[in-house]
């Protein structure tokens, strides 16, 4: 007699050949999900790195930019203030108060023996008050004593040294004032003969202590008008008096109010800005200006 047969079923078989292949295709499929998952992922991930690495590349650029266009206005600065500081002249007064004053002032011309300077009335208007008279209007070509008993006497450092100078003439309404010192032979301004527009580059000049005497700042004219030049370049008490240059070294104006904070329209941010007396009423008030 034979063995009993078992009574289980073989599966063997059925394993081998249904459960191991389905098995096998399982885990193939879910290595190329992963594999396709990995790979979006990798893209998605460099793409991102792609982008920032962009926005950095670009902030660096902006950067570099900025900072080459700060260095070279640095240097435009550094030349200005080179070539107008020799011009550029501390101015002590006294104003309507009696209150002693500090600004500045320009030399417009020069002979052998005297120099003519522009400065702002109200550094000296102490000055004036205190003197006896009202002298004329004179050319710069006449080096003539002033009038007798019109003698006010101001301080005027230039040079490194301190020299007594005489206001000869003035404008109150326009703050303007002409002071003539016995020191000659200085190197003296050129006026700019363009009418100024708006959205002109000009520079704020001022005297500063320091080996070149005088200290700039940038800025464009707002709002130039035939009686003010409204400008952003913001500068302090003691330029006022000083030269509104443009980017020539041409004076275009004369440095009158200190900055003030005045919004462009009522819901606009603040912006500083400062006042000039346009060059051209010194001309026309104070002195004769060479042409």
């Amino acid at each position: 007699m034979g063995q009993p047969r078992d009574p289980r079923p073989d599966t063997r078989g059925d394993f081998l050949t249904h459960v191991l292949p389905r098995t096998v295709v399982g885990l193939a499929l879910w290595l190329l999900i992963f594999a396709i998952g990995a790979g979006a992922s990798g893209v998605v991930f460099f793409i991102a790195y792609e982008r920032r690495l962009t926005e950095l590349d670009a902030r660096i650029t902006s950067v570099k930019t900025e900072f080459e266009q700060r260095l070279g206005l640095l240097g435009q600065a550094n030349r200005l203030v080179a070539a107008i500081g020799p011009s550029v002249v501390t101015v002590q007064g006294t104003d309507a108060t009696g209150a002693r004053t500090s600004g500045s002032g320009f030399v417009m011309n020069s002979t052998a023996s005297q120099s003519w300077l522009i400065t702002n009335y109200h550094l000296v208007a102490g000055s004036i008050a205190a003197a006896e008279g009202i002298a004329a209007p004179v050319t710069p070509t006449d080096v003539a004593p002033p009038v007798a008993g019109v003698s006010p006497r101001v301080t005027v450092h230039l040079g490194g040294s301190d020299h007594s100078g005489t206001v000869y003439s003035w404008d109150a309404p326009n703050d303007l004032a002409l002071i003539i010192v016995g020191v000659g032979h200085l190197p003296s301004l050129k006026f700019s003969s363009v009418v100024p527009t708006q959205g002109l580059p000009v520079w704020a000049v001022g005297a500063a202590d320091g080996p070149v005497g005088a200290a700039a700042a940038r800025g464009k004219l707002v709002d130039p008008t035939p009686q003010s030049y409204v400008t952003d370049a913001v500068f302090g008490p003691r330029s006022s008096g000083g030269p509104l240059v443009d980017s020539e070294g041409k004076v275009v104006g004369v440095l009158t109010a200190t900055a003030t904070v005045t919004p462009a329209v009522p819901t606009s941010t603040a912006v500083p800005t400062s006042t000039a007396v346009p060059v051209r009423l010194a001309c026309i008030e104070v002195v004769i200006c060479p042409r």
